[in-house]
């Protein structure tokens, strides 16, 4: 009787591939990493699939003001003030 049970019971089970389900589970993890791969990339680059854009930080030189000539009579005043002459 017990032999029948579990003949019946082999019968209506659905058998499992464990190979094949670890290759769909492989394949899964490897279509999320791609993805995911795809995504960093594309916010590299500033474009991203869904439409949104990474802010850019602009930046703008001001132009440097033009050195000061030297004034002779400045530097003998400094001079003097300092104890050199």
């Amino acid at each position: 009787m017990e032999y029948l049970l579990r003949l019946l019971s082999n019968l209506f089970r659905s058998p499992v591939d464990h190979e094949l389900e670890e290759f769909c589970y492989n394949l899964e993890n490897r279509v999320k990493d791609l993805k995911r791969r795809i995504a960093e990339m594309q916010m590299v680059v500033g474009k991203r699939h869904d439409g949104k854009v990474e802010p850019t930080i602009r930046i703008v030189e001001t132009p440097k003001p033009a050195p000061t000539p030297e004034r002779p009579d400045i530097n003998e005043l400094k001079a003097k003030l300092m104890g050199r002459k």
